[in-house]
């Protein structure tokens, strides 16, 4: 039998979720349906929001993610599967600030040696 979490510490009070990838409504006292976002991901309606079922199905078991976190299917794994044999979750890499990018594109400069008939001349290159 699959083991049973309650969401309450992830924000919803009641619901509870299953190891098995179900999400069940302590209120309606029935299972949510869980269907497909135009991206393929499983969604289902909380509180008149639609919540991305790995993350609150995640969530209820294992946590909070923090921000650079998230939650996706194993290798191979069905996409609307979201029992926690499943899933998995990864770290996502900080996004480019523009100093980031800036010093990149300097490094890019001096790799190619860039003369100023090029497009990419010194101009581009001024703060």
């Amino acid at each position: 039998m699959a083991e049973i979490k309650k969401a309450k510490a992830v924000g919803y009070e009641n619901i509870g979720c299953t190891s098995d990838g179900k999400i069940f409504s302590t209120v309606e006292k029935k299972y949510l349906e869980i269907e497909p976002s135009p991206n393929g991901f499983p969604c289902v309606m909380l509180m008149g929001k639609w919540r991305n079922a790995r993350v609150v199905i995640w969530e209820a078991f294992n946590g909070k993610l923090n921000e650079n976190q998230k939650v996706t299917v194993k290798k191979g794994g069905d996409k609307m599967d979201c029992s926690l044999d499943n899933l998995e979750v990864f770290e996502v890499k900080k996004e480019l600030t523009p100093q980031d990018f800036y010093d990149i594109l300097v490094e890019i400069k001096d790799l190619l040696k860039v003369n100023k008939s090029n497009p990419l001349d010194d101009d581009l290159f001024k703060v």
